[in-house]
Order: C-alpha cells, then sequence, then structure tokens
C-alpha cells in the first residue's frame, strides 16, 4: 500500500516485478540483445516439420530474444527391456523419423498400433484479379503460426480485419473449442479468445455484423444447446441470438448479417427423422426477433447455401431438383432479398450432377456482377475442387485457375482483390509396427 496526493495506492508486487522485468527485456533487446544463460537440460518441444523449418528460419531472431533453439529430428520409436519397474541394458531403436504421431496401444503379441496424420487442412488468402477474375498467385496460409489448424476465415465489412478459428487441442475440431482469431490487416496484431462454444462443420460461415463489431456463427454450447451464436469481437462474450426448437429435429446454419437482418437456414423435420422435411432459408429482425421464411424447398428438392448481394437486393442460392435420384442436379438461383420467384443463373444437367459443390460457399464480386463457386474436378478421385466464376447478368461461366482439395467457405474482401477460403484434407491413418519385440518379452507379456 501507498498513498499520495489523491488517496490510497495499492500495487501488486507481483505484476510490478513482471513489468519492471519485461521493460529491462525491452531496453537489452534494443541495445545488445538479452542476456542468456543455457539451461542444463535442455526443454524439448514437439512440432511439425513445417513449424520445425520456420523455427530455423528466424534462429536469430529469436535468440536475440533470449531463446536459442536447436534442431534435434523428429520423433523416432525405441524400446527399453524392463525387470521388476527397472530398466535393464540400453535403449533400441525401433523406427526412426516417426513425425508426429498418436500411440493406439499394443496388442497382446506385442504389435504397436499408432496413427499419423499425413495431410493437413488450413485456412489460405489468394490474390485475385477482379478484372479477368483469376487467381494471381498461389495461396498463402493466413498465419505461419499453428499451420493445419485454422479455418473459416472471413473479411470484416470495414475491410480492417480478418477473423479465422484455430484448432489447437489434439481433440477433433468437434469436440473441442476452437480459439477465435481477430487480425488487424494494417498492424498484423492478433487479438485472440475462446468461446465455450462449439462451432459447426467447416463449410458453415463466420459472419461479421454490418458495423464490423460482432460475429454470428452457427454453434452449440457446453450444454449442448445449438443455435446461432453473436460474439463481441471486442471481449469474446456470447450471446445465443436464434435458439432451435424442442420436439423437432433442426439444424441451423449458414448464417449472413446485413443491414437488412439476420439471414440463416434452417433444416427441418421429426426427431426420428433426421432427414429434413423441409429446407427454408430465414430472415430474422435482430431487434424484435420476428422472423419470416423467404425462400423454401420440401423434398425431392434442396438446398445448401446462399449469399446476400453487396447491394442487399438479390440471393444466390445452390440447390437441386431431385436429390432421391440424383438427376438434374446442381442449379445456382437467384431470388430477390425481399422473397419471391426464383430464376435460374446455372443449370448443370447429367451427366454432370453433383457439379457444383456447395460446401465450397459462395460470394459476390464487390460489384455484383459475378459470383463465386466451387465445381468439381476429379473429385472422386482427388477430391479436387475447382474455383469458377459465372455472369449474375448473362450466366456465363469461366474457370478461375484455382484447384485445391476440398476447397471451402470462400469469402471475397471487399476490395475485390484478396478471396480467403479453407482448403486441405486432413487424413490419419493407422500403422502396425510388428515382431520388433524380443520373445522373451512377448512371452511376459501373454
Amino acid at each position: 500500500l501507498a498513498e499520495n496526493a489523491e488517496g490510497m495506492v495499492i500495487v501488486d508486487m507481483h505484476a510490478a516485478h513482471e513489468r519492471v522485468t519485461y521493460e529491462k527485456l525491452k531496453v537489452a533487446l534494443a541495445a545488445e540483445g538479452v542476456a542468456t544463460q543455457r539451461l542444463l537440460v535442455p526443454v524439448a518441444l514437439d512440432t511439425t516439420e513445417h513449424e520445425a523449418e520456420l523455427a530455423e528460419i528466424a534462429a536469430s531472431e529469436i535468440a536475440s530474444m533470449g531463446l536459442v533453439i536447436d534442431r534435434t529430428g523428429t520423433n523416432s520409436v525405441w524400446s527399453l527391456r524392463v525387470a521388476q519397474g527397472r530398466p535393464q541394458g540400453s535403449p533400441r531403436l525401433v523406427k526412426p523419423a516417426l513425425g508426429l504421431f498418436t500411440s493406439l496401444g499394443f496388442t497382446r503379441q506385442g504389435d504397436f498400433y499408432y496413427e499419423i496424420r499425413t495431410g493437413i487442412r488450413d485456412a489460405y488468402v489468394a490474390t485475385y484479379d477482379p478484372v479477368t477474375g483469376r487467381v494471381a498467385n498461389e495461396p498463402d496460409p493466413v498465419s505461419q503460426y499453428y499451420v493445419g489448424s485454422n479455418r473459416r476465415p472471413a473479411w470484416s465489412p470495414d475491410g480492417r480485419r480478418l477473423a479465422y478459428l484455430s484448432y489447437r487441442s489434439s481433440l477433433p475440431p468437434q469436440l473441442g473449442p476452437p480459439v477465435l482469431v481477430i487480425e488487424s490487416l494494417a498492424s498484423g496484431e492478433k487479438h485472440e479468445f475462446t468461446p465455450q462454444l462449439n462451432f459447426r462443420p467447416d463449410w458453415s460461415p463466420l459472419a461479421w455484423s454490418p458495423d464490423s463489431r460482432f460475429l454470428l456463427a452457427a454453434a452449440s454450447d457446453q450444454q449442448g444447446r445449438q443455435g446461432l451464436y453473436r460474439i463481441d469481437v471486442a471481449t469474446g462474450e456470447t450471446t445465443r441470438v436464434v435458439r432451435s426448437h424442442q420436439g423437432i429435429h433442426i439444424e441451423i446454419g449458414m448464417p449472413a448479417w446485413t443491414e437488412a437482418g439476420i439471414f440463416y437456414l434452417r433444416r427441418e423435420g421429426p426427431l426420428a427423422e433426421p432427414v429434413p422435411h423441409r429446407i427454408s432459408l430465414v430472415k430474422r429482425d435482430p431487434e424484435t426477433g420476428q422472423e419470416e421464411v423467404l425462400y423454401q424447398v420440401e423434398p425431392p428438392e434442396y438446398f445448401n447455401n446462399f449469399a446476400i448481394s453487396p447491394d442487399g437486393t438479390r440471393i444466390v442460392l445452390r440447390s437441386g431438383e431431385d436429390r432421391a435420384t440424383w438427376q438434374t442436379l446442381d442449379v445456382l438461383k437467384i431470388i430477390p432479398a425481399e422473397g419471391g420467384e426464383a430464376r435460374d443463373l446455372l443449370r448443370v444437367e447429367v451427366p454432370e450432377n453433383h457439379n457444383i459443390f456447395g460446401r465450397a460457399g459462395l460470394a459476390w464480386s464487390p460489384d455484383g456482377r459475378y459470383v463465386l463457386f466451387g465445381r468439381w474436378k476429379d473429385y472422386a478421385e482427388s477430391g479436387n475442387i475447382e474455383l469458377w466464376r459465372v455472369s449474375a447478368a448473362e450466366g456465363k461461366p469461366e474457370p478461375l485457375g484455382l484447384t485445391m482439395v476440398h476447397l471451402r467457405a470462400l469469402d471475397l474482401h471487399p476490395d475485390g482483390r484478396r478471396l480467403a477460403f479453407t482448403a486441405g484434407d486432413p487424413k490419419d491413418e493407422v500403422w502396425v509396427l510388428e515382431n520388433f519385440l524380443p520373445e522373451v518379452e512377448v512371452a511376459q507379456a501373454e
């Protein structure tokens, strides 16, 4: 405690010490660098190959901050004989350079099962030429950190920030809440929150409010209550604004937020029959909660995605006419934003059925002249999705020169020159090591 002319001053000594140390480190870093002392026993960190390469590239900069790094190699499997809880002899190398893996355990016969990841899914940004419609460069990850963990990038309406989800736990994305990252495009500064929400799959986007103060997402809380949740990007506070109803099976997703209100897709049917009986495009007044159905279909017709034009007057839908027989699928339709008759923008007839990839999303160009969408390209064999655009006036489609595995969640920056999306396929493989333990160890295990 202390006292000055204005009253009593309470000082947190722990916080004060941290601040003094922090200021000393800043001064040292600006001068000749931070003084260091090597640890007697180094700290070992498990990283991906890409993360290790990035650390090596930035080794000198990291060293100036007092951290010396040394790459020692990848994870390997070793065996060591144990008797009565005590090690016997020296370790024996069984499998070198295994990389990151998850142990699944041993069988009674001494076989060791483990899981490795052979691919990644990540969020990317590419440069888009609004005149030619071509993607001008190879896409770059939205972040050099947590590569393979980032999803669903979304530009703020004012064009100043990029939001995305970062799944950093070892749990599958559907089981653990991710980190919400809000990045300033001008400074690169990142604000991070961990909303206690389980977000829906990658193809249901994050939607910014028109004033760039909030995000809207389809999610469920830790009690399993599903709906649309509003997230304050300044505090991370969450509020459920649309909830599911009791007694019927409802999926709510694909939110959008404009000056006219909140829009989302609603799939509904009895709980005993999870296949939806009805799919609706709903418009909601965020102030009064009043809702209006703008477009609705019942089987065999369906639709699974939509996007609102920049001027708010038109909505493009990705739909299909006969899900039961898979005939005459994949139609892009445009309806008035206030509801009304739909007109076909692009129709893909058989044998090219299931040609438009709904999970890729739909994105309008800022001038409202084009709609961007994803289209299958050798999808059954490779999972490739090719980026296309179609003229909103003439219905003429053209490829844009970008093909990536499972491309999804398209979002075009308000300047019309930067395209964000998620892509990749995080495949897991299960492997087994057999016949590597000495016979005596196998006998004891049995």
